[in-house]
């Protein structure tokens, strides 16, 4: 089963009314039903162009169009909300819906709106993008887990809502790993040994290990900043190899970041994955090693934590 963990291709709906067809993106449906199995869709709306209620508002506008579009039947695409859907042999093309930042949760309304979006398909949750919120500290500022980060996790827990730990700083990480009883995704990173200069988003040597031994799974990314080097598909499969070596191929797997990233030249989109299926054969990995590095780690961390 091949599942990408992180797309921003959501963020399109504010110009279309589908995903079904957008040739100038990085993914659609028509590609989804061809190259990959599922998908975590993000739904992002930026901290410092939404502030406060509309934070709230924007993104519960974007989940009304993404739900439609998913629950149109000429797509093929379902809505992942289970874990007993991952169980087919085949299932249907499935589309998880997320947040990229819990700031639209708000402070006293935090979990009652989270129950709310559990209640229409949101199944995991960035708690920061970069900047420290009501929850916890971003990458860009510091700081841990509030009190309410930790009573949102938690909740997180109990509904079988995934928390993504993505954008989050050292502290925040270190925190959301000993308060989560469940594993965890960090969604789209890449290796700081690899490309140090961007440490403050790609996990370091000890932080990519503490995921592993939560029996988390981290998504190498396809941001050329983040992957250093000459941006590339062999760069990306450098990445995947190191954390694959580290902490074992077991826990590593692929959040490409589509349609939030400018991509290295030789990666046109989703088509491409194809590509770097090739390339990774050529770093050595197997075809069962392969297959978990393509999908079936996520696969394995949704059948743990979703309902």
């Amino acid at each position: 089963m091949r599942i990408d963990a992180h797309w921003d291709t959501a963020l399109f709906l504010r110009e279309y009314e589908s995903l079904e067809y957008l040739p100038e993106a990085h993914c659609d449906w028509r590609r989804m039903r061809q190259y990959v199995d599922a998908a975590f869709l993000a739904m992002f709306v930026h901290p410092l162009q939404y502030r406060g209620e509309a934070q709230y508002t924007e993104l519960c506008t974007i989940a009304r169009k993404l739900t439609a579009d998913v629950a149109d039947a000429a797509h093929g695409i379902t809505l992942l909300t289970e874990a007993a859907q991952l169980n087919e042999d085949k299932p249907a093309k499935l589309a998880l819906l997320g947040a990229e930042g819990g700031g639209f949760l708000g402070a006293e309304t935090a979990l009652p709106r989270l129950r709310e979006a559990f209640g229409w398909g949101l199944r995991f949750l960035g708690l920061t993008w970069n900047y420290a919120n009501t929850l916890a500290g971003g990458c860009n500022d510091g700081g841990g887990l509030t009190k309410l980060g930790r009573e949102v996790v938690k909740l997180c827990n109990e509904l079988g809502i995934l928390v993504d730990g993505a954008h989050l700083c050292a502290q925040s990480l270190n925190d959301l790993l000993s308060v989560s009883e469940a594993p965890i995704a960090v969604s789209h990173t890449a290796c700081a040994t690899l490309c140090p200069s961007w440490k403050v988003r790609n996990l370091l040597d000890w932080q990519l290990k503490a995921v592993a031994e939560a029996d988390g799974v981290v998504g190498v990314c396809f941001v050329p900043a983040f992957i250093g080097g000459t941006p590339s598909l062999k760069r990306v499969a450098e990445h995947i190899a190191y954390a694959a070596e580290l902490i074992g191929v077991e826990h590593v797997g692929i959040g490409s970041d589509f349609d939030g990233t400018v991509l290295p030249p030789d990666i046109e989109g989703l088509q491409s994955l194809p590509a770097l299926i090739q390339e990774l054969t050529r770093c050595g990995f197997s075809e069962s090693e392969i297959a978990l590095l393509e999908g079936e780690n996520f696969r394995r961390l949704l059948k743990r934590t979703l309902p």
